[in-house]
């Protein structure tokens, strides 16, 4: 390896490392709470996309997954930090393989193919693949379906953690089949047919 070529990779570790800082600082300093969810937007997604945009996949992916894991630990969301990290890496390589910084569309392009696998990514963690396509976590406030949605968490029960950012009511499974016997059966039908 020569001189520049290390001189070279050392520049991209020490960028990272401060990209990383960036994404961690600004998703912890600027939150807007989002009552209905209790969870907030932040404006980590945007240094992602910066860094990814400008120097190319391996600094967007480590500054993505690793800087948004770090803010996930220190804001209170360390179980989810393990999950951020392969998700928002991800999103930060798509963004910086796709996109170069010198085509607009490819920019644009780059940036939609990181925020799909970013969406795609929480909604596969929420939802935990087997728990009814992610309805189980929004159905235990919603009465007709919480008999469903407690029988789902009772028979996998790693469909009972909450989805990102939300602050659910735990129904035990007794009560909501009292509250599912007092709703319509044609509720539940039209319910398990949308489905």
């Amino acid at each position: 390896m020569s001189m520049s070529e290390k001189r070279h990779s050392t520049t991209k570790i020490a960028l990272s490392v401060v990209l990383a800082s960036a994404v961690t600082v600004s998703t912890m300093i600027i939150r807007v709470p989002i009552p209905a969810t209790s969870g907030y937007l932040n404006f980590g997604d945007i240094m992602i996309f910066v860094s990814a945009l400008l120097f190319g996949e391996y600094v967007g992916g480590f500054a993505g997954g690793v800087g948004s894991a770090i803010a996930d630990i220190l804001g209170g969301y360390p179980g989810y930090a393990p999950f951020t990290l392969v998700i928002k890496g991800l999103e930060g390589v798509l963004a910086g393989y796709i996109g170069n910084g010198k085509s607009l569309i490819r920019d644009v392009v780059g940036w939609a193919a990181g925020a799909a696998a970013m969406v795609l990514g929480y909604f596969l963690k929420s939802s935990g693949l087997l728990n009814c396509v992610g309805f189980t976590k929004i159905l235990h406030t919603v009465s007709p379906f919480s008999f469903l949605a407690c029988l789902i968490s009772e028979i996998c029960p790693s469909c009972r953690a909450p989805m990102v950012g939300t602050n659910p009511t735990d129904m035990p499974l007794d009560f909501a089949l009292l509250i599912c016997a007092e709703s319509s059966p044609a509720d539940f039908i039209n319910f398990i047919l949308c489905v």
